[in-house]
């Protein structure tokens, strides 16, 4: 079973205080999650779908600088609890590919139904631009990248 739809505004978070002066001199603050919310999307599927789902998100949120970024610190966090395996590996662009790809149908056809709702219009348009994006990078090399093999 998987929670099927992991992303920033399903999770609910509380303030730890401030970290001072990251590499862009802004001041961050410290977060924990306490709980997730929107059940509706649980379903049976392959865990890396979980993971590929989360990923997209993670892109779809990272509108300039290295989008690979944030889903490496991710995965090298996931792989302290759970190996994906080396066919795994070589699977998840295409699964956060996929997420893409469901979210801009998805999106579309909701947005047909209310264009009044520019909430659904922005998510297409997030979806498509990661879906360009990861699409134009060999899957290989992101790979060795998520997987720290590659330089920065």
């Amino acid at each position: 079973m998987i929670y099927n739809d992991f992303n920033q505004n399903n999770i609910i978070v509380k303030c730890k205080g401030f970290t001072t002066k990251t590499n862009n001199d802004k001041d961050q603050h410290r977060l924990d999650i306490i709980g997730i919310i929107d059940f509706n999307d649980i379903c049976y599927s392959c865990i890396l779908f979980e993971i590929g789902i989360a990923l997209a998100y993670m892109m779809y949120i990272q509108k300039e600088g290295d989008r690979l970024a944030a889903c490496r610190q991710f995965l090298q966090g996931y792989e302290l609890s759970i190996s994906l395996t080396k066919t795994e590996w070589q699977l998840l662009p295409l699964c956060v590919a996929a997420r893409c790809v469901q979210t801009i149908l998805g999106g579309l056809y909701s947005y047909e139904q209310d264009p009044t709702n520019e909430y659904l219009r922005s998510d297409v348009e997030d979806a498509y631009g990661v879906l360009k994006y990861i699409r134009s990078i060999p899957s290989q090399k992101i790979v060795k990248y998520w997987r720290g093999q590659a330089s920065d």
